[in-house]
């Protein structure tokens, strides 16, 4: 059959399923390899940089110093001092009145240069840098003061300044301030320096202050001193300061409702003398009616004139005694100061005695 198929082929002539050719038997896949799954590619070799050629020595065949000259720093020659501008207005004004006196007349004269000899002209005082004016003369007898230079004030509180603020606790002067606790005062404004737009005490800022009892009768102020702030941005605090209280209007000092005393002083006193002044009546009461009595009967005159005279002795004493309580009870109370009592909420300004000088919060 293979040999019919051939030569069928080699006539070109196929036969319908009988001559095709036969599939080859499939290959066996080839064992496998572990060394695949492990394969690192092999590292690339770096070779080495060629070494530097070696530098040629060097030789130094001769040392050469050169001198360069330096030039000498020129002497600080200080400008001439100038004029002083003081010393020249003094000239100046001493040269106008020497020349207006040199024309004036002699007293009774016509009012003319010719009129008279002329006033001698005191000699000019010879002036120049570093030098004075001369001698003093009448006509400067007054001492000369030169005034300073401009100061920065952009941190400085003047004494020309107020703060302004409101009293968070009241004032009782029957106890003093030392014994009856600081006064504190809110800053209800913002304070700048003299120069720009520094705040320097912020609203919200507190003063801590004490002040003084009355010491004198009829007195209707009390003294209020301020020496310590607590900012209010930063709560730094300023120790050390100086300043007075006034009112809204810059009174010195506060005010409100004031308590004299009157009662305490002559109640006391009042009611003591009134007292006696009744004493001394009733016993003078009593001495006109026993005379009385006396007059009407005489077989009893001299048992009511007896208990007259001793109800006159007792209130006379009685009276006395009384007079002498009245006067110690007036010497203790007579010198009672009155009382000042400032509600909480008072509106105060605050006055620095000297220029606040206030740094910048590190």
């Amino acid at each position: 059959m293979g040999a019919l198929c051939d030569l069928a082929l080699a006539a070109g002539m196929t036969l319908s399923g009988a001559c095709q050719p036969s599939a080859p038997a499939p290959l066996p896949l080839p064992p496998d390899d572990p060394a695949v799954w492990t394969y690192k590619p092999p590292e690339p070799k770096v070779e080495a940089p060629p070494p530097p050629p070696p530098m040629p020595p060097v030789i130094i065949r001769q040392e050469v110093i050169r001198e360069v000259p330096v030039p000498a720093p020129l002497p600080v020659v200080a400008p001439p001092p100038g004029p002083d501008a003081l010393e020249l207005a003094m000239r100046a004004t001493y040269q106008r009145r020497t020349a207006g006196a040199a024309v004036l007349p002699e007293i009774g004269g016509t009012g003319t240069a010719d009129a008279g000899p002329a006033m001698p002209r005191p000699p000019v005082p010879p002036a120049g840098p570093g030098g004075g004016v001369g001698a003093p003369v009448a006509e400067y007898e007054e001492k000369s003061s030169l005034s300073s230079l401009p100061v920065d004030n952009a941190r400085i509180i003047t004494t020309d300044r107020y703060i302004s603020g409101i009293l968070e606790t009241g004032i009782n002067t029957q106890l003093d301030g030392t014994t009856g606790g600081p006064v504190v005062i809110q800053v209800t404004r913002d304070v700048f320096g003299y120069h720009g737009r520094n705040v320097l005490v912020p609203k919200g800022s507190r003063l801590v202050c004490a002040f003084k009892s009355l010491d004198k009768v009829g007195s209707s102020r009390a003294p209020l001193r301020c020496s310590r702030v607590l900012l209010g941005e930063s709560r730094a605090e300023i120790f050390g300061i100086k300043a007075n209280v006034t009112d809204v209007q810059g009174g010195l000092g506060v005010s409100g409702d004031v308590d004299n005393r009157f009662a305490e002083r002559y109640g006391t006193a009042f009611i003591l003398a009134g007292i006696s002044a009744a004493v001394r009546a009733a016993t003078a009461g009593s001495n006109s009616a026993s005379s009385s009595s006396s007059s009407s009967s005489s077989g009893s005159t001299s048992s009511f004139s007896g208990g007259g005279g001793a109800l006159s002795e007792g209130g006379s004493e009685l009276s006395q005694r009384l007079g002498e309580i009245t006067a110690a009870t007036l010497e203790q109370t007579i010198n009672l100061t009155p009382i000042l009592k400032v509600a909480q909420g008072t509106r105060v300004q605050v006055r620095p005695d000297t220029d606040w000088y206030i740094a910048t919060v590190e």
